[in-house]
């Protein structure tokens, strides 16, 4: 599948059963993570101890795997909506953070970004659900 926008280059997905999905995934958990850590520590001069900061790191880790795993498999719409769950998610926590906000206004910080989360996971079953059915209907009126 090309993913190309008119007057640019073209992008290609890694093909299903490929380990550059596993590779693409910790890539962006790897990213995501200094992206966190940047942010809140650095430019928000938060104090982020270290078994917080591995903690952080290996849940982004965690969850762009099991990303990976969807595009493994070839599930592409949930890849997609997966990400920017995480994305929005951390945006949404940051936000919250750059307010300099502490005690329960951090936490619902940090519980709305994995509600974002499970909302991306989520949408993006349906949109694959969707997908899925979609291509059985088309099959049988064939």
């Amino acid at each position: 599948m090309n993913v190309s926008i008119e007057g640019e280059s073209s992008m290609k997905w890694p093909q299903r059963r490929s380990p550059l999905w596993f590779i693409a995934g910790a890539v962006l958990a790897l990213a995501v993570a200094v992206i966190f850590v940047l942010f809140y520590g650095v430019i928000f001069n938060h104090n982020l101890g270290n078994l917080n900061l591995c903690g952080i790191v290996l849940i982004f880790f965690l969850l762009f795997q099991l990303i990976a795993l969807a595009g493994f498999w070839g599930r592409r719409i949930l890849v997609v909506c997966a990400t920017l769950g995480i994305i929005s998610g951390l945006i949404l926590f940051l936000s919250v953070i750059a307010r300099n906000v502490g005690g329960f206004e951090g936490l619902v910080g940090a519980l709305s970004m994995l509600m974002l989360i499970a909302a991306g996971f989520a949408l993006g079953l349906i949109l694959e659900l969707a997908h899925f059915l979609w291509l059985q209907v088309k099959r049988k009126h064939k």
